[in-house]
């Protein structure tokens, strides 16, 4: 419990004064998905992002999930899909 405690007490400090300079979310398995880019790369379009988002729909395999929605955000996008049969 010591070595967590301590853990915790070097490692909280340290990651709060790192510069965060971007985050992503990894494509999961079809509930909420998003990419999130570095701020100073060139950023990509809502049609790219759709793409991106139906070519990794596609990568799944499964026939019964689909878009739903994509929300551009300034440095991301969001994408909820839904299964075609049961409409959730």
């Amino acid at each position: 419990m010591a070595v967590g405690l301590l853990g915790l007490l070097t490692f909280v400090p340290l990651y709060a004064t790192q510069q965060q300079t971007h985050s992503s979310y990894g494509l999961t398995d079809g509930i909420m998905s998003g990419y999130n880019a570095d701020p100073s790369q060139q950023q990509i379009t809502m049609h790219q992002a759709v793409q991106l988002f139906k070519n990794y729909l596609t990568s799944l395999q499964n026939p019964d999930l689909a878009l739903h929605e994509v929300e551009e955000y300034q440095n991301n996008f969001y994408a909820t899909f839904y299964e075609k049969s049961t409409g959730i």
